[in-house]
């Protein structure tokens, strides 16, 4: 097990992430409001980011998501990309923020969202490592017409990938606990830190804690 550290660091970015033709619905805002309390700085990532990305990477996955307009896909594909490209902080459109998001050290930082799966919801990372690369790679290698892919591409993957690649195994966490990914330090957090609330509950403020940093509303 080991603690978190909260150490003020560098400005990290906070990748907001919308792709498509229709503009982002209202029903985020609420949460997208609560960004600024990160302290991190937010960066808009879009259409022209798609192409940039394909540019860089050519990736299979991403020319599928692309072409058949999956745009749950392409959103998974980008935050791999961007966070082991640049490093930074992702957050799916309805997470709220609690509080500063800033840790000591170098590595990523995952949280759980059940006593089985990790989630991608929030992902906070160091550049160039290994596991963001890894899960471009594996979604190179899907087929990209099984059923949940949008599910496959995202908890299952990042999961899947901790799972086998460090001595993680779902359990129910009740503290950190920092791995190594190929000499690479991961940390995997209770669901309290990223992911207090549950997809098939009603939100109850008291689900947030002295530790949580976000809630992630399913929306």
């Amino acid at each position: 097990n080991a603690e978190i550290n909260i150490f003020r660091m560098k400005q990290m970015n906070l990748y907001n992430i919308w792709v498509g033709k229709n503009p982002i619905p209202e029903i985020f805002k609420q949460y997208t409001d609560t960004w600024d309390k990160a302290g991190c700085k937010i960066v808009d990532v879009g259409n022209d980011d798609i192409k940039r990305c394909l540019e860089n990477t050519e990736s299979k996955s991403l020319k599928w998501a692309v072409l058949n307009k999956n745009y749950a896909v392409i959103n998974h594909y980008l935050r791999y990309w961007l966070l082991h490209r640049y490093g930074g902080v992702y957050m799916d459109l309805d997470v709220q923020v609690v509080k500063p998001i800033d840790f000591e050290g170098v590595g990523v930082w995952i949280g759980m969202e059940s006593e089985r799966w990790i989630n991608n919801c929030v992902m906070v990372a160091s550049l160039y490592h290994p596991f963001f690369l890894d899960c471009m790679m594996e979604m190179d290698k899907m087929d990209m017409e099984m059923k949940e892919i949008e599910l496959e591409t995202g908890p299952r993957l990042v999961s899947n990938l901790i799972q086998r690649n460090t001595t993680w195994h779902p359990k129910t966490m009740t503290e950190p606990s920092r791995y190594w990914y190929k000499h690479h330090q991961v940390t995997v957090l209770p669901c309290r830190y990223f992911s207090p609330h549950r997809w098939n509950q009603t939100f109850d403020p008291d689900e947030i804690v002295p530790d949580t940093y976000t809630v992630h509303h399913y929306c």
